[in-house]
């Protein structure tokens, strides 16, 4: 039961975040596959003109400058949009933690994923170690961990009889 509300209310966050954050896909890809988007493969690779057949003739030389200029350019102009679709996923991953935990996460599981050890460190402004971990403390529940927080609780309700 547990697990199938976790799926859902993630599958809620990747659809909203997909559909109003600025280029949401790359951050709704991320969350869906709980692994930040790997951009490098979209890197522009700088292209080449070729070589002056006669490297002695200037008209030769001043078309192949023209050539890579042009090529230059591009280059440039890629380049610029894929820094630009990095910075825009980092910031939308900072707004993912923000919308998740301030929106989808009670205060009693906001309280119990400040208290992980690990919280500052590699939770905090990261929202896929914020999913995977609220995933794990939806299925650790606090009597797990301190079982002596049953009996206690069955011997108080049995005194307050």
């Amino acid at each position: 039961m547990q697990s199938v509300m976790y799926n859902m209310v993630k599958d809620h966050i990747v659809q909203h975040v997909q559909r109003t954050f600025k280029n949401g896909i790359d951050i709704a890809k991320s969350l869906r596959d709980l692994q930040k988007v790997d951009l490098l493969p979209d890197l522009p690779i700088r292209r080449a003109a070729a070589p002056a057949v006669d490297p002695t003739k200037p008209e030769q030389l001043q078309e192949q400058k023209i050539v890579q200029d042009g090529y230059d350019i591009k280059y440039t102009a890629k380049l610029n949009k894929h820094l630009e679709r990095e910075a825009i996923l980092d910031k939308n991953m900072a707004k993912a933690y923000a919308l998740i935990y301030s929106q989808y996460c009670n205060k009693t599981m906001q309280n119990r994923i400040e208290e992980h050890p690990d919280f500052e460190m590699t939770i905090r402004d990261d929202p896929i170690e914020l999913l995977n971990n609220i995933k794990i403390l939806m299925h650790d529940p606090i009597r797990a961990r301190y079982p002596f927080v049953t009996v206690t609780e069955a011997l108080t309700r049995l005194l307050n009889i």
